[in-house]
């Protein structure tokens, strides 16, 4: 049987991890399932740390995260149900509103603040 060449092979793109791979699927599932490793597989892109991977998260288009505990969601709908299920007060779920309303959104459906207001326990002033 015969073996790659070692310039065959795809290197863990990471500092101090010398693990390399036949093909390029088996380097993707490397760096996903290695806890140590901060990879974003949607836009394949490899981070310093959580904290930059976090920041790439809530930027980017490509993705719908909670920014307090970077939880994926599928839709706008359950991120913001997911922050406003989680979030301490009122004033905590419209600040996390705001950070995340940079890309361009259906305001009416999803930020609706007028509806967080009357579902809200704090009083509106």
């Amino acid at each position: 049987m015969a073996t790659k060449d070692q310039s065959e092979l795809y290197a863990c793109t990471f500092p101090e991890c010398n693990a390399s791979f036949a093909t390029q699927g088996q380097l993707k599932r490397h760096k996903k399932s290695t806890p140590e490793h901060d990879y974003c597989g949607i836009c394949d892109e490899d981070f310093e740390d959580d904290q930059a991977f976090l920041i790439h998260k809530i930027e980017s288009t490509k993705h719908i995260v909670c920014p307090m505990c970077s939880k994926d969601f599928r839709s706008e709908e359950g991120q913001q149900l997911h922050i406003k299920q989680v979030s301490v007060n009122r004033y905590t779920y419209l600040v996390i509103v705001a950070l995340t309303s940079s890309r361009p959104m259906r305001q009416n459906k999803i930020f609706d603040v007028s509806a967080a207001a009357k579902s809200s326990s704090v009083p509106v002033d």
